[in-house]
């Protein structure tokens, strides 16, 4: 179907209020102000299939149009991982750093930061291992992220449309605050921990050991050869930068 300028322009104004609409649902927190939005929103795509039944036309969806003068954000750690998708039809850019974040952190920096890696003093030691409990939580919460987002792009009944995509809309808010929750929490850990190494403190009694990732149950290797407390300076800047990527409004301040 041809499009005139006037359709592409109101198919184009349409993209942007589609992605304004679902940033709201994914990050609001006001009952009220979701409700509009998915209204909203509703209307919008409702539209959109009207002006092109057979689907956007690839040169007019794929342009950032919100931000395309705009450099993207260059990260010294974060950028040396690429970016997987949650799932397979998983298309916020948000859910899919978060899901990398989480399988990064998990792969390469806990096995790092273990207690066999890094000697931490028995207070210290316990919290850390805390966080093994909190990362299972929030991949189960994943989980139930990507079963939602598979449900509702397989599905072919209208009628179940709307609702599967608020259960979508729903789990994303969830999962993307409790990230947050997460996220925060470890890095205002191993902050500590750095600041306690800087001012001479005790709370890590191997700080100048060399990290060995050689291990037959050591199946990444990026902080193989790291000193201890390096190895801790990167954790705390990837999370610091994890967090800036993310910029999630209901993201805990400390």
């Amino acid at each position: 179907m041809n499009l005139t300028q006037e359709q592409i322009a109101e198919v184009q104004k349409m993209l942007k209020l589609k992605k304004m609409y679902e940033g709201i649902l994914r990050t609001s927190r006001n009952p009220e102000q979701i409700q509009r939005a998915r209204i909203d929103l509703k209307k919008v795509l409702d539209r959109i299939d009207m002006l092109c039944p057979d689907g956007v036309p690839p040169e007019i969806e794929n342009p950032n149009l919100a931000s395309q003068n705009t450099p993207q954000k260059q990260y010294e750690i974060l950028d040396q991982f690429e970016v997987t998708k949650a799932s397979p039809h998983c298309e916020d850019e948000n859910i899919n750093i978060a899901n990398t974040v989480i399988h990064v952190w998990e792969e390469e920096f806990m096995p790092a930061l273990s207690e066999s890696k890094v000697k931490l003093d028995y207070s210290n030691s316990t919290e850390r291992d805390s966080h093994y409990a909190l990362l299972e939580n929030l991949k189960r919460q994943l989980k139930i992220l990507t079963d939602a987002i598979e449900d509702y792009a397989n599905t072919e009944r209208e009628d179940l449309k709307l609702q599967l995509r608020d259960i979508r809309d729903r789990h994303m808010r969830h999962f993307l605050h409790e990230t947050g929750v997460f996220l925060k929490k470890v890095h205002d850990f191993w902050k500590k921990i750095l600041e306690d190494i800087r001012s001479g403190g005790m709370a890590c009694m191997n700080q100048d050991e060399i990290i060995h990732m050689k291990g037959q149950f050591d199946a990444k290797s990026f902080l193989d050869g790291v000193v201890v407390s390096k190895a801790i300076e990167t954790a705390v800047k990837f999370l610091d930068e994890a967090i800036d990527a993310l910029n999630l409004p209901d993201l805990p301040k400390g």
